[in-house]
């Protein structure tokens, strides 16, 4: 043993003189080092190649604990490696690479100071984590450098971490409030091991958490907010989440507790402060499990003021497909197209819920007062590819209220909001995360985007009947119908329309949909006529089926009219 500490000494000499920037002294504790390679890894003696660090404490009682991360605290003894002193930084870092991110983390967590941390644009690998000692009480802000796109900051779980963990739980701090921010960055491919999968904020008390112009994409949990998780316990902090573009996430049941909720996002505040979530799109997230998974694309244990969102095809296993809520205020949403055991779209668990200009189909509870909300499709661009902007013929253009409280100047991409979008003279916000513009740069009254969508260009005028229904582009436009369908159920007599509708073209339609007689395409544009819209208008969905005929014989007997 007496010959093997020779050796180490003797060792320790040569690398001096080998490496003459390497120091020797006695570390305080409130010394970092930093380790350029590894002269021994254990008790045993094990030499190692690899090239990060170098450093062996003599006399220390217990064998020491390297890491590739490049920075060690180093308690007493005699030790060789650099000192690293982190240079002033004003509580303000400009970081370009994983390594940057996290050391400016751990220097933000005791400094004293309030910090800002700008990212460059880049691919940056996580996990990364901020948890500050209980006698820190100071603002984070972790935000993309001016003038980058939010898709071009990327924080990336690579699928086998979580991505972005803020915590702090000091119940003792009594003093000011601080501020939490993460803007305009991407978060994705998280794997969460029980918190969330791509970012979880558990700061209190006394905590502002603000969540915004962020892209949180593809993470996975066990439990809680697939996406993201905002927890705050204590205190009268308040909680914004706006501007975000939160899609395709998972939480699944975690072993321990079969807790599962909040596929896309999840948050749960005691506090006394205000929690707003504005100008989202929520879509395409999942809770999934077998016990009871709620809230696909929201879960919120607090009372919350939602504002203008899109939460679109969700799905929760058991309850709330797109919300699941306790109580709160909702205006102007679009929640539709989601999907649950109960409650495909909103889920109330009691509490004090009001809905007013919401667009939705299933609910489950009862708003404590309510009005002016749709069930109807929203009529979106493409949500099948992610395009969730109104189609000129939406409902929801001009259909919100202008009495919600806090309705932003722009809408989720910052286009100016509250806009007449249906030219009535009349500004109305929209319905949903997107404000829809109405242009008209030919003047006729038809906006140029419905004109495109059905013609291919500006040549229709308002007066002209291009599908000869008696009905002209006007009308078809202000009714919400299409004007290039020519579909009024007249197919009979077989081969040779007579211009009117009675209980033969129900009977030919049939035929069509038994697959007794084949369609022409003249055939096809008449006869597709299910299902109808809400105005009572057909919506052609590109078959004859047995629900045609049965509306063109409701049509022939007078029950309905189109």
């Amino acid at each position: 043993m007496k010959q093997y500490k020779w050796h180490l000494l003797f060792t320790a000499i040569a690398v001096f003189f080998l490496y003459p920037s390497i120091t020797f002294g006695t570390p305080q504790t409130s010394d970092n080092y930093t380790i350029q390679r590894y002269i021994l890894t254990n008790a045993g003696g094990q030499a190692s190649s690899d090239n990060y660090t170098l450093s062996h404490i003599l006399g220390q009682s217990s064998p020491i604990a390297f890491s590739s991360s490049g920075e060690y605290n180093l308690y007493g003894g005699f030790f060789m490696g650099t000192k690293s002193v982190p240079q002033e930084n004003n509580g303000e870092f400009h970081v370009t690479t994983t390594e940057e991110l996290q050391n400016a983390l751990g220097s933000a967590e005791n400094d004293g100071i309030d910090n800002i941390i700008y990212l460059s644009a880049g691919i940056y690998l996580g996990g990364f984590y901020y948890h500050p000692g209980n006698t820190e009480h100071n603002s984070i802000t972790i935000i993309g450098e001016p003038g980058i796109n939010t898709e071009d900051i990327i924080l990336d779980g690579q699928g086998v971490s979580d991505v972005l963990t803020l915590y702090h739980d000091d119940s003792s701090y009594t003093g000011d409030v601080a501020h939490a921010r993460v803007s305009g960055v991407t978060i994705q491919n998280g794997l969460g091991s029980g918190g969330s999968g791509g970012i979880r904020i558990r700061l209190y008390p006394e905590y502002d958490i603000s969540l915004t112009n962020c892209i949180i994409k593809e993470n996975t949990t066990p439990g809680s907010g697939g996406g993201a998780i905002i927890e705050a316990y204590l205190g009268g902090g308040n909680i914004t989440v706006e501007n975000n573009i939160i899609a395709d996430n998972t939480a699944t049941e975690r072993t321990s507790d079969q807790a599962c909720m909040g596929g896309g996002l999840a948050i749960i505040s005691l506090t006394s402060g205000r929690c707003l979530i504005r100008n989202n799109i929520i879509a395409n997230n999942t809770a999934t499990g077998t016990t009871d998974p709620q809230g696909g694309g929201l879960w919120l244990r607090k009372s919350c003021d939602l504002v203008g969102n899109t939460i679109y095809n969700n799905h929760a296993t058991n309850k709330g497909g797109g919300v699941y809520c306790a109580g709160g205020n909702v205006y102007n949403n679009i929640i539709y197209g989601n999907s649950a055991a109960e409650g495909g779209d909103i889920y109330i668990n009691g509490g004090y819920a009001t809905g007013y200009n919401n667009c939705y189909s299933d609910i489950l509870g009862s708003w404590s007062v309510s009005g002016s909300n749709l069930d109807t499709n929203p009529r979106l661009i493409d949500a099948e590819h992610n395009d969730f902007h109104l189609q000129s013929t939406s409902p929801c253009i001009d259909n919100g209220t202008n009495s919600a409280p806090d309705i932003p100047d722009t809408d989720f991409e910052g286009d100016p909001r509250t806009v007449d979008g249906d030219n009535d003279g009349t500004a109305t916000v929209d319905i949903g995360a997107d404000e829809h513009a109405f242009i008209d740069t030919d003047g006729d009254g038809l906006p140029d985007d419905w004109e495109m969508e059905y013609f291919g260009n500006l040549s229709q005028g308002p007066d002209n009947d291009y599908d000869g229904d008696g009905r002209n582009n006007m009308e078809e436009y202000q009714q919400g119908t299409n004007p290039t369908s020519f579909a009024d159920g007249d197919v009979a007599p077989l081969g040779s329309r007579d211009g009117t509708i009675n209980v033969g073209d129900a009977l030919v339609a049939l035929r069509f949909a038994l697959l007794l007689e084949t369609p022409t395409q003249e055939d096809k544009e008449h006869g597709d006529v299910a299902p109808l819209d809400a105005q009572g208008q057909p919506n052609p969905d590109g078959q004859i089926n047995v629900g045609d005929a049965l509306v063109i014989l409701r049509k022939a007997l007078g029950i309905i009219d189109f």
